[in-house]
């Protein structure tokens, strides 16, 4: 079971139902990067905020070339504090 929707997001970043497929796996994939930082939450509230950033910018920038960023992929400093909260927080935590 998915923690999130994907057309949920698709319908959060007002994208054509025709991306389905795409924003499906950019879901489980940011459901797996998650798992794979130990960021994964699925009791808190948080966790699916991450989520629908991590493929909101991955979808914003899946055309870029990442030039205005230090290393390639990398999240912005905000994201990068959500996921980090989440890597210290306790598993029944809700926010």
């Amino acid at each position: 079971r998915m923690l999130v929707s994907p057309q949920e997001i698709l319908d959060a970043q007002h994208y054509d139902s025709d991306e389905l497929p795409f924003v499906t796996r950019l879901t489980l994939g940011a459901e797996a990067f998650l798992r794979n930082a130990g960021a994964y939450r699925e009791q808190n509230d948080l966790t699916p905020a991450v989520i629908h950033l991590i493929v909101g910018f991955w979808l914003d920038n899946r055309d870029s070339n990442y030039t205005e960023y230090v290393k390639i992929g990398d999240f912005p400093l905000g994201l990068q504090a959500l996921i980090t909260s989440l890597q210290y927080s306790a598993e029944d935590v809700i926010v």
